[in-house]
């Protein structure tokens, strides 16, 4: 991250300047409902037993807590404040960036966006993501060794804020919580005291159980509060913000920044899947056949979150293998059918997986009936028009219509569609939607636009969240170049190309990125490296049935024996390939441009420059078909 974390020394010796954080107005706590769980905040940091313990350490009365906590603090308010921060050990800054804000937002959204009704109100909704940001903002700062804390369970400090927060919020007691949560009273008591471990992943149930959004619960109570629990124990805490300020505004103003929430985007957004998350692991470990029966037995399975999942498995799944990607989204469409709550929702949610089917068959090579499918779905999306504003994404819809769109050869309307889907996306898709226009141009032979935009979307792509993005972004990257005659540049791409590939672990992907290190090795002349490289992808290719993509990789194989003045080689390679000319999808032009390369071939006429002029019309026929061949 550009500016990185600052430097003890220049913290240690430079004053914070910037804007007043302790300004009282925004500290002033009139409302019980943000004064209590402050409280209880601080009495979780710093493990006190009760208010009076708290009192004494913050050597104040305990009358001052009691009128503090009833919002009655008046103008001995701050300095109660600043007792108890100074007692767990926070500056007063930390209750103006992160508590105080958290408290109100939680406030604000545990009613309203519980887990029946999950679509929260969108403007609520959006504050709560520019609160995660900041918070993220603090929390990057204060880790000094971010790995060094696991998340397989909850911090027994943040278990102890938390439950007390719960409580707070409920004005239900341990007991009652324990109900309703469906956990013994036992283990509810040993969580709240901090003295057994909460397995993360089991905080999304309990929160639900309590009545509250699993999302607020992950995607903005748990940061906040591991995030004050950093501050508490860094060092440096009083300076922290030196140099951030302008950072923790509400807009993020500050570019160095943006990878930071992009993190806090992408946490929210995961978190808020977190009923579809849980539904999708219980199905996951079952075949194919077994899930169709589970959702149709079980009513447990016929929710939208589920649906949004599914979906979201056959887009990911479709980068690799469209049947698969396919019957993720068929699926998807039939729970979609059997979740009925009798709105225009129901209509919207239909319409979401039917674009996914679509997309399923776009990628399998079916653009025509892609178009009809996807018809359909917009169909129903729009006749649901208006309902749980928020709750699906909209702009999914713009970006898989401009993939659609660039399939059909009508870049033109998918450049289109993909800057409507820049503009409707939260900043944390920008990456995707820009690869995907990327892609356009790379399929319009504009290497250089297509370049500028990569370089666009790189700031926006986290290769450990989001792998694959980064791997395609790799390899694009690198065609681009090679077209451009950069092959030095483009080789220099391969060894973390070569990382993304072997943690995606799929065959496919493999494939893409051996036939690019031919093309690299042949672009440097190094000649053996290039022709092992491409004779085992077009081996692959071959075993797959990819027959335009057996084309190209044949034809640049042929390319490189050519250059070794290997003729026979050449006419074996052109007999090979006659199976591609009964294969769907090879169009009359391109005939005729590999006819000509096979008679070549058998007249011992061929040159390398004849394969390399092949290479280029098929590159751009693959995506034209009307563009005719100039023998």
């Amino acid at each position: 991250m550009d500016g990185g974390s600052p430097d003890p020394e220049r913290c240690h010796m430079m004053r914070v300047e910037g804007p007043d954080l302790g300004d009282w107005s925004q500290l002033r706590c009139e409302d019980p409902a943000e004064a209590r769980p402050l409280l209880g905040w601080c009495e979780g940091l710093t493990g006190c037993a009760n208010q009076e313990e708290l009192a004494l350490r913050a050597r104040l009365g305990r009358s001052s807590l009691v009128r503090f906590g009833a919002g009655k603090g008046g103008r001995g308010g701050r300095r109660t404040l600043e007792g108890v921060l100074g007692a767990a050990g926070l500056p007063l800054w930390v209750a103006v960036v992160t508590m105080l804000p958290t408290i109100r937002a939680v406030h604000a959204l545990w009613l309203r966006g519980g887990p029946v009704d999950g679509a929260a109100d969108p403007a609520a909704r959006r504050q709560a993501l520019a609160l995660a940001a900041r918070t993220s903002v603090v929390a990057f700062l204060a880790a000094r060794a971010p790995a060094a804390e696991g998340t397989a369970c909850v911090h027994a400090a943040d278990a102890r804020v938390l439950f007390a927060w719960f409580q707070t919020l409920t004005g239900r007691s341990l007991r009652d919580l324990a109900e309703v949560a469906g956990v013994s009273h036992e283990t509810l008591r040993h969580y709240a005291r901090g003295t057994w471990p909460v397995a993360t992943p089991a905080l999304p149930g309990l929160a639900e159980g309590m009545g509250g959004p699993a999302w607020l619960v992950e995607g903005v109570m748990l940061p906040a509060v591991r995030t004050v629990r950093l501050v508490a124990a860094h060092p440096l805490r009083d300076s922290l913000l030196a140099g951030w300020e302008g950072a923790l505004g509400v807009a993020p103003a500050a570019a160095r920044v943006d990878a930071v929430w992009f993190s806090a985007g992408e946490l929210l957004a995961a978190a808020e899947r977190g009923v579809g998350e849980r539904l999708w692991r219980r199905l996951a470990v079952h075949g194919a056949a077994a899930r169709v029966c589970l959702v149709k037995r079980h009513r447990e399975f016929h929710s939208w979150e589920l649906v949004e999942r599914f979906c979201a498995e056959s887009r990911e799944a479709a980068t690799d293998s469209a049947r698969e990607a396919l019957r993720l989204a068929l699926l998807a469409l039939r729970i979609a059918r059997l979740t009925r709550g009798g709105g225009l929702f129901d209509l919207q949610l239909e319409g979401y997986a039917l674009v996914h089917v679509a997309n399923a068959w776009r990628a399998g090579g079916k653009p025509g009936r892609a178009a009809v499918v996807f018809s359909h779905g917009l169909a129903f999306w729009q006749a649901g028009g208006g309902a749980a504003p928020g709750r699906l994404p909209a702009w999914r819809l713009l970006d898989l219509e401009g993939s659609l769109l660039r399939d059909l050869r009508r870049f033109p309307e998918a450049t289109e569609r993909l800057d409507d889907a820049l503009l409707a996306a939260p900043r944390a898709a920008r990456g995707r939607i820009l690869i995907n226009k990327a892609t356009v141009l790379d399929q319009k032979v504009e290497p250089e636009a297509s370049i500028a935009v990569l370089e666009e979307a790189a700031p926006w792509i986290d290769g450990r969240r989001e792998p694959h993005l980064a791997f395609l972004w790799a390899c694009l990257m690198g065609v681009n170049l090679c077209h451009l005659g950069r092959f030095g540049d483009a080789q220099a791409l391969l060894p973390r190309a070569q990382a993304l590939a072997e943690r995606l672990g799929k065959a496919l992907n493999g494939l893409r990125l051996e036939w690019l290190r031919g093309r690299i090795e042949a672009g440097l002349g190094h000649l053996a490296e290039a022709l092992a490289a491409l004779t085992a992808v077009q081996r692959a290719f071959r075993e797959r049935g990819m027959a335009f993509d057996y084309a190209l990789v044949s034809l640049e194989t042929g390319a490189v024996l050519l250059e070794q003045g290997r003729f026979d080689e050449v006419q074996s390679l052109a007999i090979e390939m006659e199976w591609i000319f009964e294969q769907e999808g090879i169009h009359q032009e391109a005939e005729k441009a590999l006819g000509l390369f096979r008679k070549a071939a058998e007249g011992r006429t061929a040159t390398a420059e004849l394969a390399g002029r092949v290479v280029r019309f098929l590159y751009k026929a693959q995506h034209n078909p009307e563009l005719a061949f100039a023998a």
